[in-house]
């Protein structure tokens, strides 16, 4: 059998494969953020994070099926990842932020719409929880004021979900 037919197939199994899982995942996201009646927009937040990793997993194995230089992709990969480092050098805690903003969605009890108070010794928050993003959390003051938190400050702070 001729080795670009055998490349091609195992490309297309592969992408039928992401699809899937793709699909899987979000019919379980959803019905998990039903379950415990969590906002769309957190549901959004993580399909879209899911599909990233399957994205860049399906590139990864594809370059495999290919049989891509290895030497000079690294090379480039290792540009990027540094120009991107140096990017975000101020911003090292993107990553734990986006890992807060899994743990909020999957086990913790925040709804958005749900007045919230952030027990804090210096700095006590309280107000209305309108959106989590992936590195924010954006809260609505009773005076209207919005400000908006970092994910992992939120996880590592006592906060009272008050009944309406």
């Amino acid at each position: 059998m001729d080795r670009y037919l055998i490349q091609s197939i195992e490309s297309v199994v592969l992408i039928i494969i992401v699809v899937v899982l793709r699909y899987l995942f979000r019919k379980s996201t959803r019905r998990m953020a039903r379950t415990l009646h969590l906002n769309p927009d957190r549901h959004r937040l993580m399909a879209q994070t899911v599909n990233t990793f399957l994205s860049i997993v399906a590139f990864v194995a594809l370059i495999a099926i290919w049989s891509i230089d290895t030497k000079e992709l690294i090379f480039f990969i290792s540009s990027l990842l540094t120009a991107l480092g140096i990017a975000f050098l101020a911003q090292w805690s993107i990553l734990s932020n986006i890992t807060a903003s899994m743990v909020l969605f999957f086990k913790h009890p925040l709804k958005i719409g749900e007045p919230i108070k952030i027990i804090d010794k210096d700095y006590p928050i309280e107000g209305k929880l309108v959106k989590i993003s992936l590195i924010f959390m954006h809260i609505e003051l009773e005076n209207g004021e919005h400000i908006t938190i970092p994910n992992n400050v939120v996880l590592n702070k006592i906060i009272s979900i008050k009944p309406e």
